[in-house]
């Protein structure tokens, strides 16, 4: 019984370990992480003295396969009664540091303005770190109202939020369009297409930060190449066998 709950707290403290390192240092190097936890690991077996216990390597385990960048979409899940296939949740935070690094070291200063494609209730648009013009554009009436509402409430600095289909958007200037994958529930790559084929036409800079969702990936490294988009960067963010992929791709004023 007393193995049983030295086993618990074990798994408890790992646990909160894992958390902790997830949201303030998701970016730390996977080796640091490793030797980090397995510290703490090490501690764990001196005070209980038991040699032959395996919980710590169990949850190291299931965290690098299914966890791993994943705890706070999957806290967002559970929250919100959605499934696991569903990205209409909020960005996770370690998403926001990625999106605000690019932005602080690539944007090029031509770009005036930040689109935030399927906005949502603009939580994200309102952490994305980017001084000139904001703008928010969601398709669905009733999420648009409540953004409006949370705007307000907030006092989110964000310049503009329309309620239109992102087709009918008038790029007239240079811009960032940031996706995070909000046609996870559509059968096709109609309106991709159709935007693309928009954007390709532009005399414009523009670039993207586009970002799958942890099963649906509707784009890849072909489709923004057909259009005409260098890939500037691009990397997974997750666990082994759930993480999203975070591309940035540019097209240059013809």
């Amino acid at each position: 019984m007393n193995n049983m709950l030295l086993n618990i707290n074990t798994i408890l403290f790992n646990v909160i370990i894992i958390y902790i390192l997830e949201i303030k240092f998701y970016k730390v190097n996977t080796f640091i992480l490793i030797i980090s936890l397995s510290i703490s690991h090490l501690i764990t077996l001196l005070i209980i003295n038991n040699l032959h216990n395996n919980f710590n390597n169990l949850i190291l385990l299931i965290y690098f396969c299914f966890f791993k960048g994943n705890i706070q979409s999957s806290l967002n899940i559970i929250k919100l009664k959605n499934t696991a296939l569903e990205s209409q949740q909020p960005t996770p935070s370690h998403l926001i540091k990625e999106i605000n690094y690019i932005i602080k070291n690539n944007i090029s200063k031509k770009i005036k303005k930040l689109i935030d494609f399927g906005c949502g209730e603009c939580n994200t648009l309102s952490k994305i770190k980017f001084k000139y013009k904001k703008i928010g554009v969601e398709y669905d009436k009733d999420i648009y109202l409540n953004a409006i509402k949370e705007i307000n409430k907030n006092n989110y600095n964000i310049n503009q939020i329309l309620n239109c289909n992102i087709l009918d958007y008038n790029f007239n200037d240079n811009c960032i369009i940031y996706i995070y994958e909000p046609l996870w529930n559509t059968n096709n790559n109609d309106v991709y297409i159709k935007l693309f084929q928009k954007l390709s036409c532009l005399n414009h800079n523009i670039d993207i930060i586009y970002v799958t969702g942890l099963l649906v990936k509707k784009l890849d490294d072909d489709f923004f190449i057909n259009w005409n988009f260098k890939i500037i960067d691009k990397y997974k963010l997750g666990s082994l066998f759930l993480n999203r992929t975070l591309y940035y791709c540019r097209k240059y004023k013809k």
